[in-house]
């Protein structure tokens, strides 16, 4: 381990202590309490050094294993501090779990744990009745156990016992109900088939011992999206980084899977949950997924259905490139105007898979950042609501040009007499705002505000 950590450790990020030994066994006349058995466990013996040694160098001390990820899901969330500091009147800071599943993985695969796995168990499930610790140093802390502490001092502090994000009391056991709306900690429990196996036969660090109907357990439920993942955030938090390892696709042979070095991409992976998905569970049914979260990644697809989709235009809002589909027999006022390699990516059925993984190449960061940029600068000049204002009265305005005015005035004076009456609601609605000339040939906006407050963007949002 100490070797793969060796330039943070250079650095002095990454303070590396290494702890060895076995698990104590008490004879039958001797019942230990819970707090000593685990401090007779290689964990408990470790967390308590690090409690003595560091309990005056920091405020807050955070006890999460290896394959734990604290993760932020409040996007205004942007440091460790930022979320503790509220907390500094409590005896420290409890955050569920959110367990992840093995994303159909049977082997190890090649790519990193964070980009690898992308299944997670429901955010309310039971499951993550459990959480880990940030305790604060000034009540004298020793942990009783992985997750909870044993308070030594209770001098200042208004709460003086461990609260959940809501600042509530936390329970023990199957009591608490789990949150997450803060932070959570992304526990990678199982992982693929050959790791839970290696897990086994190592055992845990706290003398914990699980078997096979964990695994099966764990698994089937992991079906839905997760809340956040560090791969998420080390995209939200550090954008001029070096890119993420491409994520792998079940399925798919070594030589076209993501051994190639790149980032994760909303396309990628939602071909591998879709793959995934079908291999274990038939024709399941994704979770929906927010147009925030959309943000969160580098490339995002956009395809048809039985019209055009409105969707293009939130898309290429949100500052990532956008990859949409080419052939479309559909199209709204805005597509003629759109430029494909500067302010979008266009694919077909044959093409989509190679341009994914062509885009991931670390070669294409620039290419990437510059099309994203351009396509936000264009929704942002040409597909505002006021701006569908102002193409709608061009446009009918330019119609308006081409009708004779005579039959124009004919035709005008036959719907007002018997015939669309959408159309004079419409009319009355907007008196003294949009004026009809020559008969409704004409369409002239006096005040843009008022056809936004009465609704005219909402329908002409459907294109």
């Amino acid at each position: 381990m100490s070797d793969q950590l060796d330039d943070l450790i250079a650095s002095g990020f990454v303070r590396y202590s290494r702890f060895s030994g076995h698990h104590k066994r008490y004879s039958r006349d001797h019942r230990p309490t819970t707090l000593e058995k685990f401090l007779k466990t290689a964990q408990g013996y470790a967390y308590k050094q690090c409690a003595s040694s560091h309990r005056k160098k920091h405020s807050f001390l955070g006890f999460i294993d290896i394959d734990e990820f604290l993760v932020f899901t409040d996007p205004g969330i942007t440091s460790v501090e930022q979320l503790l500091r509220p907390f500094n009147d409590t005896g420290g800071l409890a955050l569920h779990w959110q367990l992840v599943g093995s994303s159909n993985h049977t082997a190890r695969p090649d790519a990193p744990v964070t980009s690898s796995y992308t299944h997670c168990v429901a955010p309310s499930s039971i499951e993550h009745y459990q959480f880990k610790s940030f305790v604060n140093t000034a009540a004298k802390p020793t942990m009783q156990n992985p997750h909870r502490p044993s308070l030594g001092s209770t001098k200042g502090l208004r709460r003086p016992y461990l609260v959940d994000e809501q600042r509530k009391r936390v329970l023990s056991g199957s009591n608490n109900k789990p949150t997450h709306g803060k932070a959570a900690v992304m526990h990678y429990v199982i992982k693929s088939w050959e790791d839970y196996k290696q897990k086994l036969a190592r055992g845990g660090g706290a003398g914990v011992k699980r078997n096979t109907d964990y695994f099966h357990r764990i698994d089937r439920k992991a079906r839905h999206a997760c809340l956040a993942s560090p791969a998420d955030l080390y995209r939200r938090l550090c954008p001029t980084a070096p890119p993420l390892p491409a994520p792998w696709i079940p399925g798919s042979t070594p030589e076209n899977s993501g051994n190639a070095q790149g980032r994760n991409s909303s396309a990628l992976t939602g071909l591998q949950n879709l793959y995934a998905d079908i291999g274990k569970y038939g024709n399941a049914t994704k979770p929906y997924i927010g147009m925030s979260r959309h943000s969160h990644y580098w490339l995002v697809m956009n395809a048809d259905g039985h019209t055009a989709s409105s969707r293009l235009g939130y898309l290429l809002m949100v500052n990532s490139a956008v990859l949409t589909q080419g052939d479309s027999p559909w199209i709204e006022y805005y597509y003629r105007s759109l430029q494909p390699g500067r302010h979008l990516l266009t694919y077909n059925a044959s093409s989509v898979l190679p341009l994914v993984r062509e885009m991931q190449a670390p070669a294409n960061d620039a290419k990437l950042r510059a099309i994203a940029d351009a396509g936000q600068h264009f929704a942002a000049k040409f597909i505002t609501p006021e701006q569908k204002v102002r193409y709608w009265v061009a446009a009918l305005q330019a119609y308006a040009d081409l009708a004779p005015p005579a039959a124009a005035e004919e035709h005008c004076v036959r719907r007002q007499r018997g015939g669309n009456r959408a159309n004079s609601q419409l009319t009355s609605k907007m008196a003294g705002q949009i004026h009809i000339q020559r008969c409704c040939t004409q369409l002239l906006t006096d005040d843009r505000e008022a056809a936004l407050a009465v609704g005219m963007t909402r329908d002409w949002e459907q294109g």
